[in-house]
């Protein structure tokens, strides 16, 4: 069930009267405590704003107009007189004196054509450089070197290892394995090493540039597989 609260305008009033009687009395203090004060002391006179007042000022009256209406002056009206034709007067003739003396331009040699020199012009001639001479790869299998073919390991047998071995050989412009290095290995070391070991030993046709014995490298694979 909702409940309703309702004040009533007394209550209100009595309110208003309340705050009314505070003020009276804040005032009345304040008054008393000035006029106790000491006769030594200086009372500051306390500062009323000064109110602004707004005043309608009347709009100023037109004054008379000083300047009189300016009368048209009337002017002398101008007679036009009408002559009478007569006789044209006569014209003199004035001739130019005889002693005018043209200035005339002598005229201009015409200029004689200088002969152009002759310019020598140097035709580039462009000579295409020979073409280097192809490299010839070493070889390793040529029939009079009689490389020996790699040992095949005793244990590698046994447990039936197999594989390819690619091996990267410098070899030198005299024909003999400067640096053997694995480049793929057979997946065993037995076999990899037994490999490196035949092949430090062996010689080599020369890579060829021209007619010219050069260091290149090769690459060298060997085989080791068994037959069943």
């Amino acid at each position: 069930m909702a409940t309703f609260i309702f004040i009533s305008p007394s209550a209100h009033l009595r309110g208003i009267a309340l705050k009314f009687l505070l003020t009276l009395v804040l005032h009345g203090t304040l008054l008393y405590w000035t006029l106790q004060a000491m006769p030594g002391q200086a009372v500051l006179p306390q500062t009323v704003p000064v109110p602004i007042q707004v005043v309608l000022i009347p709009p100023p009256r037109p004054l008379p107009s000083a300047v009189s209406a300016i009368r048209p002056v009337a002017r002398p009206a101008t007679k036009t007189v009408l002559h009478s034709a007569s006789k044209p007067a006569p014209v003199t003739l004035l001739t130019a004196a005889s002693g005018i003396t043209a200035m005339t331009t002598a005229p201009v040699a015409p200029a004689t054509p200088v002969a152009a020199e002759p310019v020598a012009v140097a035709l580039a001639v462009t000579v295409a450089a020979p073409a280097p001479p192809t490299l010839e790869p070493a070889r390793f299998n040529a029939d009079y070197l009689n490389n020996p073919a790699p040992s095949y390991p005793l244990f590698s047998r046994r447990n039936r290892e197999q594989g390819t071995v690619l091996l990267n050989i410098k070899v030198s412009a005299q024909g003999q394995a400067e640096q053997v290095q694995v480049k793929r290995s057979s997946g065993f070391s037995r076999l990899d090493e037994a490999a490196l070991e035949a092949v430090r030993q062996w010689r080599f046709v020369p890579a060829q540039r021209g007619s010219v014995a050069v260091a290149a490298s090769v690459v060298v694979p060997i085989v080791f597989r068994l037959d069943s």
